[in-house]
């Protein structure tokens, strides 16, 4: 109880208050025009309303889905109609517009508008206008400006625009939509006006919310998971010729974004400018945007995978920490000596690279400082010390605080072996400051995690809705390679078998995953944390993720909560695995599950009800050595912990084994010592009255299994380990 009164939680999720994004006004045109107006500048063109959302009047409409494909109505200008119905001449342009009601933003200092459109072009321009003087004159937002002929929208296409400007604290606005040329249709339908920026819905809801918060662009796949737009990830069969690459993106429309890991992956950017249909009217045209191109380029032999580039979430929290220059970095930087150690790769926002705590158990490269070649030979020169895959630089220092507390659960269970260079951590940062990354960059990491020939990746993020199988053959390469990978399930009560997190939810045989636990402080049981998601079909284990002390950026320490602190132990326990001996992936999964305990309630929340409890931790013996404190002074098998509140004290401990001898050199009125776990719960406690100086106490840690611990005397904080 004392304890946690020190503690400063970071919470491992959070509720966004969705932004105010009220709804001015709406027109859906289920049934009818719901006011709206037809006027024909030019000629004698004219918008209609259509139940079905088609323009499939006219010669060319073929076979082509309803706008968004659900559409119960929709607003429509049809081109190709107007000729083939004999109501126009070939080769005639006209100017038509359809205009709403009068619109009263008078209250409202911004006005956003948002509606659905499926636009096909032949030799076209269509624009959004609005006026504030009844249509005397009018301000002119130009749509579609880079669709070419022949080239058409998808069917899901949407457009948000501010129209502040011109519309907001106005009392009569009209806003029209003005189609202006030949062919083929223009549909507009789910027209809204908001205050804010409005927010396009995401599965599960937070996500979408944190996008539009913090200003990043996004649309949604059909699982409801955000994506960034006009771009998606290509993974080419090994050996395709530069030509051929070359030749699919420019029939799909695109232009190589960035590479990874000496060319293994690219992202495409699809841009609607590259594109442009036959020369004469025809029934087929190209797509913009990267749905129905990804869609096409599946079909080609030479490409093994391709995907959105999705977005990915870690801790969605604004950092607070700023990286060092990578000069500083550079001084730390001292290459690894005698035999290759055992590397476990973080994939994460990055570590803080000059913690004291870490600075002994990271990785540093062969890489000749300053030189910028790649003498590791790991495809980046100068990697010192992993790599930046936001930046794409040798930065990889955490300016966010998640990957350096997830380094240092690591850290901790590794500790007896890195004094001997056993076992090192690789930072990959692939996550940004607001704890987001990109399906991209982690790919990229994974496949780096190969090159760089690592044993462990630890994974502490996820994205839901479709499985990605550019990751996923990510993983399946790094199996082939002996590395097993742990994942965290995700923090947001959710049941997986009903919407799956990856890449915790691949069933693949060198993925670990991993929930939290924490225990009932009612009946004292093991349970599933309450954030925890679940499901005995895609959760391995339950480890310890609650309140977790580790270390934050800039010498510092704090507690973090969720299933992205359960994994890294799991990361560490799996390292330790092949330290004794395990090379198979297979092998190491399959000796961590034999270790943890069985507990029949929760086999409908982890798979057998697989818990990993201080005791099930199975490892060889390690001897302790002798430790000794003495008012602050701390080595690492037994150490203050930084950031308590520190009464002075007069009291010398000594740790021999599981005993720890407590030596008073002055007199007090009352102690109390407590020993607690990871968790913060206490274990024992004890109270003694009148302590003379000189008075000697023993405290046994038989009782104690195999973890991490703290020892509280009165205000005063030490730390320990058993192994």
């Amino acid at each position: 109880m004392l304890l946690r009164s020190t503690l400063s939680l970071t919470i491992f999720f959070f509720s966004l208050i969705a932004q105010s994004q009220n709804v001015i006004y709406s027109y859906t045109f289920d049934s009818n025009v719901q006011g709206w107006e037809t006027q024909s500048l030019s000629n004698a063109g004219y918008w209609d309303w259509t139940s079905n959302g088609k323009a499939d009047q006219g010669t060319y409409w073929d076979s082509r889905p309803s706008i968004d494909e659900t559409s119960n109505g929709a607003l429509v200008y049809d081109g190709d109609y107007m000729i083939s119905s004999n109501q126009g001449e070939p080769g005639s342009t006209y100017s038509t517009a359809i205009t709403s009601p009068i619109l009263d933003f008078s209250s409202y200092s911004r006005v956003y508008i948002k509606f659905n459109q499926y636009f096909r072009n032949y030799e076209s321009s269509t624009s959004l206008e609005v006026s504030t003087d009844s249509g005397l004159s009018w301000n002119t937002i130009d749509i579609n400006e880079d669709v070419k002929r022949n080239v058409e929208t998808s069917n899901k296409d949407y457009e948000i625009i501010d129209i502040s400007d011109f519309a907001a604290n106005e009392l009569e606005v009209n806003v029209r939509f003005l189609f202006d040329g030949q062919y083929y249709f223009w549909i507009v339908d789910d027209i809204y006006f908001y205050d804010e920026y409005p927010v396009i819905p995401t599965y599960p809801s937070f996500i979408g919310e944190y996008l539009t918060e913090h200003g990043y662009p996004y649309k949604v796949d059909d699982a409801g998971w955000p994506y960034i737009p006009n771009e998606a990830i290509v993974n080419f069969v090994p050996g395709t010729p530069e030509s051929v690459k070359g030749a699919l993106r420019k029939e799909v429309g695109a232009i190589v974004k960035e590479t990874c890991v000496c060319n293994t992956l690219e992202t495409w950017l699809f841009l609607d400018s590259l594109l442009e249909g036959a020369i004469g009217l025809s029934s087929n045209g190209l797509t913009t945007g990267a749905d129905e191109q990804i869609s096409t380029s599946t079909t080609a032999s030479e490409i093994d995978d391709i995907d959105f580039n999705k977005y990915v979430k870690g801790d969605l929290t604004v950092g607070p920490f700023v990286q060092p220059d990578i000069e500083d970095i550079l001084d730390a930087h001292k290459p690894s000596k005698g035999k290759s150690p055992l590397k476990i790769a973080i994939i994460d926002t990055g570590i803080d690279i000059l913690h004291k705590r870490l600075n002994n158990v990271l990785y540093k490269s062969q890489d000749i400082p300053y030189n910028q070649l790649d003498d590791d030979e790991n495809c980046y020169p100068d990697n010192y010390v992993g790599w930046n895959f936001v930046d794409d630089n040798n930065n990889a220092s955490d300016d966010h605080g998640h990957g350096t507390h997830v380094a240092g659960i690591v850290e901790q269970y590794v500790q007896p072996l890195y004094k001997n260079q056993k076992v090192q951590i690789i930072p990959y940062k692939t996550h940004d400051s607001k704890g987001l990354a990109n399906l991209f960059d982690v790919t990229c990491a994974m496949y780096q995690s190969i090159k760089d020939k690592v044993s462990v990746v630890n994974c502490s993020w996820g994205f839901y809705g479709n499985e990605s199988a550019v990751l996923k053959t990510a993983i399946l390469q790094a199996y082939k390679r002996n590395i097993t990978v742990v994942a965290a399930t995700g923090n947001d009560s959710i049941y997986l078998v009903d919407s799956q997190q990856y890449p915790a939810c691949y069933k693949l045989p060198n993925v670990i995953s991993v929930g939290s636990y924490n225990i009932d402080r009612t009946d004292g049981i093991v349970i599933n944390s309450l954030f925890s998601n679940f499901s005995a079909k895609f959760v391995d284990v339950l480890a310890p993720g609650v309140s977790i002390y580790s270390t934050v950026p800039y010498n510092s320490y704090d507690y973090k909560t969720g299933t992205s602190m359960a994994a890294p132990a799991v990361a560490g326990i799996a390292a330790r695995k092949y330290l004794m001996g395990y090379t198979d992936p297979v092998a190491v999964k399959s000796s961590i599950l034999d270790d943890a305990q069985d507990h029949d309630h929760l086999t409908f929340e982890v798979l057998s009800g697989n818990v990993l409890l201080d005791a099930d931790y199975n490892f060889e013996t390690i001897d302790v050595t002798i430790s000794e404190i003495s008012n602050g002074t701390s080595d690492q098998n037994f150490k203050k912990r930084e950031g308590f509140n520190m009464n002075i004290m007069d009291v010398s401990i000594k740790r021999l084994n599981k005993q720890i001898t407590l030596e008073f050199g002055a007199d007090y009125n009352n102690v109390r010592t407590y020993i607690i776990n990871a968790q913060g719960q206490i274990l024992r406690s004890d109270e003694k009255k009148n302590i003379h100086a000189g008075t000697v106490e023993i405290i046994n840690l038989d009782a104690l299994s195999v973890g991490l611990y703290f020892l509280r005397i009165n205000e005063k904080v030490f730390e320990f380990a058993i192994f």
